[in-house]
């Protein structure tokens, strides 16, 4: 796995091909399904079609669906995990995306800052330094608080990105900006270079891996396209135990011994 930890380093983002079958792939994607049309609104994202409701993807996976986190056991996606975050670590939250035919969405340049946590700690007078190197922003998504997390702490966590379908250029592929993770956090986000943006493309059951801090944006499908774009996003960290009093919304152990 030395060339996954290289180009982890080197590109901030690996593609594991081939993951899991086609079959399996439909399996997962029918048990997310069920899971998120019996969580009623819990982080629901739905839109609406030709006036009737559709779920394009739910921010509280973790919560929902437990069993998610079995994706991490394949052998493949454990070795590399454990590569980068060593033989224990935790999921720390999960999210599902689709772009279903007939609603697509984009999203602009951007970094993964934010973290699930169980409460907003009392705000108190920053420094210039703690308020970009320390917790800051709080948010609620979904009924769920939310921080910006510290730069040391983003590097010490892992985007698993499991790619139900195909993705291409018809579906509204991720954009990445080749390296920019070695930048720490970004102050704008402006559209990178031509020579820096890679577009990522691949087969249904292929992983993708990311470092947060890695720019990336997303395109929309093509308004002809009949394709779904289905991934579970599973975000994962070394750090159980945060500082400054806050604690992780949801941290699922994941113990790796060996394959």
């Amino acid at each position: 796995m030395s060339s996954v930890v290289s180009h982890l380093h080197s590109d901030g983002f690996f593609i594991l091909q081939n993951c899991l079958s086609l079959s399996s792939c439909q399996e997962w994607a029918d048990r997310v399904s069920a899971a998120i049309e019996q969580s009623g609104s819990n982080g629901r994202l739905q839109a609406k079609v030709a006036d009737q409701p559709v779920t394009y993807g739910s921010r509280n996976l973790l919560s929902i669906f437990p069993d998610v986190v079995q994706l991490l056991a394949l052998p493949v996606i454990a070795e590399a995990c454990a590569s980068i975050l060593g033989t224990s670590y935790g999921a720390v939250r999960g999210l599902y995306f689709d772009k279903p035919p007939g609603l697509s969405w984009s999203l602009p340049w951007h970094q993964d800052l934010t973290i699930a946590v169980k409460e907003h700690q009392p705000t108190k007078q920053e420094s210039v330094q703690e308020s970009i190197d320390g917790f800051s922003k709080p948010t609620v998504k979904a009924g769920v608080c939310h921080v910006e997390a510290p730069t040391w702490l983003l590097e010490k966590m892992l985007t698993v990105r499991i790619h139900i379908d195909a993705m291409c250029d018809h579906n509204g592929p991720v954009l990445v900006q080749r390296g920019s993770h070695r930048a720490g956090k970004l102050t704008h986000h402006q559209e990178p270079c031509l020579s820096e943006i890679t577009e990522i493309h691949c087969s249904g059951g292929s992983v993708m891996l990311m470092r947060p801090l890695l720019s990336h944006s997303s395109i929309a499908s093509m308004p002809d396209s009949n394709m779904h774009r289905r991934i579970v996003h599973l975000e994962l960290s070394s750090v159980e135990i945060l500082p400054c009093g806050y604690s992780w919304q949801s941290f699922v152990p994941v113990a790796f011994s060996g394959v």
